[in-house]
């Protein structure tokens, strides 16, 4: 029982701050929502966190913390469920309603790219 106590309290065995670079990055992104900054007027332009957030490295940081192994297995049991629970009927009228929102998300980028380059054209 000693052996335990003298592993966790000897200073080899953990950091003062165990923080990572990503965590570290990740920590003054979150921290630069509360910073108010002020403009020339002594007014206030809102807060820091706009300026951070246009960084890549702060979206690298987040990014290298997304949890995939959670989502992956999440999605995993929600197939499972679908394989388990839905008679073959139900698995169909899914699958056409999918591709019915995916035709009609086609169209909407098509329409989306014909209205920019109409755009576009207006400008030049």
């Amino acid at each position: 029982m000693e052996d335990k106590f003298t592993h966790f309290l000897n200073p080899d065995n953990f950091k003062i701050d165990d923080r990572n670079l990503e965590d570290l990055i990740l920590f003054v992104q979150n921290l630069s929502k509360h910073y108010q900054y002020f403009d020339l007027k002594n007014k206030k332009g809102g807060d820091w966190f706009d300026l951070f957030a246009s960084d890549e490295s702060f979206l690298l940081a987040d990014i290298s913390k997304f949890e995939i192994r959670k989502y992956d297995a999440l999605r995993l049991s929600l197939t499972q469920s679908f394989d388990e629970l839905s008679s073959e009927k139900e698995k169909k009228e899914i699958e056409n309603q999918l591709k019915l929102s995916e035709e009609e998300f086609d169209m909407l980028g098509e329409a989306l790219e014909e209205k920019t380059q109409e755009h576009e054209k207006s400008i030049q």
